[in-house]
C-alpha cells in the first residue's frame, strides 16, 4: 500500500521559493540541515506506518479512528519535508513511493509493528514528544522552511500529545497494564534518549550555533525529560522510566539509532 500522495504541484511552488535559503549556510551548517531533514521526515513517515497498521485493529472504534488520524498527520509532515531534499547533492531521493527508497534512517523500534496498542502509546507518549521538542526547537530556525512547518506540525501534534497522555492514564489504572505500560515506555527509553545524539552531535551542535535550532541535543534531550517527567509524575503508580547510562558504543550517528 502507498502512503505518500503526490502533492508536486504545490510542494514544488513552495520548495522553489525557499531554495535560496540553502545557499545562505555554511557545509558544515548544509549539513546539519539535510541531518535533521532526513531524521525528521523519515521517523514521521515510519511512525505514521506503524499508527497505520492500527487503524483497523485499535481495542475501539475511537482508537482506530484515532490512528488513522495520526497515520494521515504524521504522513503529511514527512510529505512537507521530503521536498526539500532536493536542494541537497547527494542527498537519498525524496519519498514520493515505498519503493524510493531502500534505507531510511529511522530509530530501531520503529522498524516492525507494535505488538500491542500499548506500545503504540508508548511510542506516542515518549518518542512523538521527542520529536515535538526538536519541531519546537525550529520555530524561529534561520532556515525558513522549517519556521515554515514547525508551526504547522506543533498545531497537529497538539492532539496526539492530548490523546497519548490520556491514553497514559488510562492504562495506569489497572496493574497489569500499568506494568504492561512501563515495560513498553522501558523498552523505547535509551533510543529515545540518544536520538538527540552525544554531546559532540554536529547535526545539533552545528545547527544551534548557525540558529538553525535553538539548542543543541543536549540541552533538548533535557527539555524532553522534564517534560515527560511532569506527565508521568502526575499518574499514580507509573514511576519513571529507568535511569541508566545511554550505551553510546552501540550508536549509529548515520541512522541516529542504537544498534544491536
Amino acid at each position: 500500500m502507498t502512503f505518500m500522495k503526490d502533492r508536486e504541484g504545490d510542494l514544488k511552488e513552495s520548495v522553489a521559493v525557499e531554495s535560496p535559503q540553502v545557499e545562505a549556510f555554511s557545509p558544515a551548517a548544509r549539513e546539519a540541515i539535510l541531518g535533521l531533514l532526513i531524521t525528521l521526515g523519515d521517523n514521521k513517515y515510519k511512525l505514521g506506518r506503524r499508527y497505520s497498521e492500527w487503524s483497523t485493529a485499535a481495542p475501539t472504534l475511537e482508537a482506530s479512528v484515532a490512528a488513522a488520524s495520526m497515520t494521515s498527520d504524521q504522513m503529511g509532515h514527512a510529505r512537507s519535508l521530503y521536498p526539500l531534499l532536493r536542494q541537497f547533492p547527494g542527498a537519498p531521493p525524496e519519498l514520493k513511493r515505498e519503493e524510493d527508497r531502500t534505507e531510511f534512517w529511522n530509530v530501531s523500534f520503529l522498524d516492525t509493528p507494535f505488538a500491542d496498542w500499548t506500545d503504540l502509546i508508548a511510542v506516542c507518549a515518549v518518542f512523538g514528544r521527542a520529536l515535538n521538542v526538536v519541531v519546537e526547537s525550529l520555530r524561529d530556525s534561520a532556515y525558513e522552511p522549517f519556521r515554515h512547518r514547525a508551526a504547522k506540525i506543533l498545531q497537529e501534534e497538539q492532539y496526539h500529545r492530548l490523546y497519548g497522555d490520556g491514553w497514559i492514564e488510562v492504562l495506569a489504572r489497572e496493574e497489569g497494564t500499568r506494568e504492561s505500560l512501563r515495560a513498553a515506555m522501558n523498552r523505547i527509553w535509551m533510543e529515545t534518549l540518544a536520538w538527540f545524539g552525544p554531546d559532540d552531535c554536529p547535526v545539533f551542535s552545528v545547527a544551534a550555533a548557525d540558529g538553525i535550532c535553538d539548542a543543541d541535543g543536549t540541552t533538548l534531550r533535557g527539555r524532553f525529560v522534564e517534560d515527560l517527567r511532569r506527565t508521568v509524575s502526575a499518574v499514580d503508580g507509573l514511576g519513571f522510566p529507568d535511569d541508566r547510562p545511554i550505551p553510546w558504543d552501540k550508536w549509529d550517528p548515520k541512522a541516529r539509532r542504537l544498534q544491536g
